[in-house]
């Protein structure tokens, strides 16, 4: 079987769809990441990636209930013959004074996930849950096709895109490229 074709006969096409409902149901506002956070942290972390769960400061926030927000970061040990690749993504949702945008006109809860004539509804569905669900379950495809890596393959689900890229940023001063 070719390296592809072992890759793309580890994926159940169900599985990605499933994996947005869950980041969907877990509230993720702009600066209130934790919780998902730790979740995607322990997902990678039952599945053997190496995962370091980062704590990233936010001392411009002087009314946040911690002044910390968490991001997760996988990794899958190539033998380190040639260079990583990460693939990243964001794990806040857009908000208003920490209420979903505009909540009045959603016609579906938007922490429910639900599927209605094959589409999917929820707060970051299409920015970017669906998104970090793609990149951990193609990365989680790779790993249980057991073949051998090269280079890491780094997972980076980062916080805090729509706040000035703070998670990015943050994950760089941290040393990670």
């Amino acid at each position: 079987m070719a390296m592809n074709e072992q890759i793309l006969a580890s994926i159940d096409p169900a599985e990605p769809v499933a994996l947005t409902q869950q980041l969907i149901r877990i509230p993720s506002f702009l600066w209130h990441e934790s919780t998902l956070g730790h979740w995607i942290a322990d997902w990678m972390r039952a599945r053997g990636f190496a995962v370091d769960l980062q704590v990233v400061p936010l001392p411009h926030l002087s009314n946040h209930p911690t002044g910390v927000t968490h991001q997760a970061i996988g990794v899958l040990r190539g033998d380190g013959s040639a260079p990583s690749l990460m693939l990243c993504g964001h794990t806040d949702t857009s908000d208003w004074q920490g209420r979903p945008f505009r909540e009045g006109e959603w016609k579906h809860d938007p922490f429910g996930g639900e599927i209605e004539d094959g589409k999917l509804y929820g707060l970051g569905a299409l920015n970017m849950k669906a998104g970090v669900a793609a990149i951990l379950c193609a990365a989680d495809a790779l790993r249980r096709a057991d073949l051998p890596r090269r280079g890491d393959l780094i997972v980076a689900c980062v916080v805090a895109e729509t706040g000035g890229g703070v998670g990015a940023v943050d994950l760089i001063a941290q040393g990670q490229r």
